[in-house]
């Protein structure tokens, strides 16, 4: 049975308290007042503030003490926090279901209109995953992997999965270690028009990811396309 860490419930607790209005001024009380407050050692309040301060929920500044921005908490849809596209939907409020095609092999990758981070491959593992918010479809993902970076069985056809990354950590010939993500203008072709029910020619956020191993080879691209009525992805950048 996992315990969760202390700073983990002060953070927890901390927000609590500053979305029911518990401090006033935008000012945390001292760490002390904190640790009685909370019953939790000073070190587990310490931690707890760093981690606030690093989700942009609160700003240290020497002689002035902590001060906390409901506008941060507030804020949804965050990429820079939330990794998942489930998650991202669940925190704009939606209910949402996932639905994930089959593994196929594709030969040609003209019909989608992107080109190949990996030229030289020429046969790629291709599935596509519809995430749905309130029965809408929302994001629209299509993954191929290069057929010689991915260990073929027969059960990775029909392998259904939502982390990408796991299923590549253990099907891949490398562990992933990063991933990198450009944005990109998109235009809503027929395939987009058809699975986020868009109309043709729209102008939508899409972005294309690229996975890589552990030695700098690239396991995997996707092009995500997301709805631009539906996901408002946010991004809080932190100047204090």
């Amino acid at each position: 049975m996992t315990t969760t860490p202390l700073y983990i419930r002060a953070k927890v607790e901390l927000v609590k308290m500053i979305k029911s209005g518990v401090f006033k001024g935008n000012r945390l009380p001292p760490e002390n007042k904190l640790s009685e407050i909370l019953g939790i050692s000073r070190t587990s309040i310490r931690e707890a503030l760093i981690a606030l301060s690093k989700d942009g929920v609160i700003t240290k500044k020497q002689g002035i003490g902590n001060m906390y921005h409901v506008s941060a908490l507030n804020t949804k849809m965050r990429i820079d926090q939330i990794n998942s596209f489930e998650d991202l939907i669940k925190d704009g409020g939606y209910k949402v279901k996932v639905v994930q095609s089959d593994f196929t092999l594709l030969d040609n990758l003209n019909q989608f209109n992107i080109v190949s981070p990996v030229p030289e491959e020429k046969k790629f593992l291709f599935c596509t995953f519809i995430f749905y918010a309130d029965d809408r479809p929302a994001i629209e993902s299509m993954v191929f992997i290069p057929e010689s970076r991915i260990m073929l069985k027969p059960e990775v056809y029909k392998a259904h999965f939502t982390d990408l990354s796991n299923f590549l950590n253990n099907h891949a010939v490398e562990k992933v270690s990063h991933s990198i993500n450009v944005f990109k203008p998109g235009i809503v072709d027929s395939n987009i028009e058809n699975k986020l029910k868009l109309k043709r020619g729209e102008a939508v956020i899409q972005w294309e990811e690229q996975f890589y191993g552990m030695f700098d080879s690239i396991l995997c691209f996707t092009r995500v396309t997301f709805h631009p009525e539906i996901i408002h992805m946010t991004m809080l950048r932190k100047w204090g």
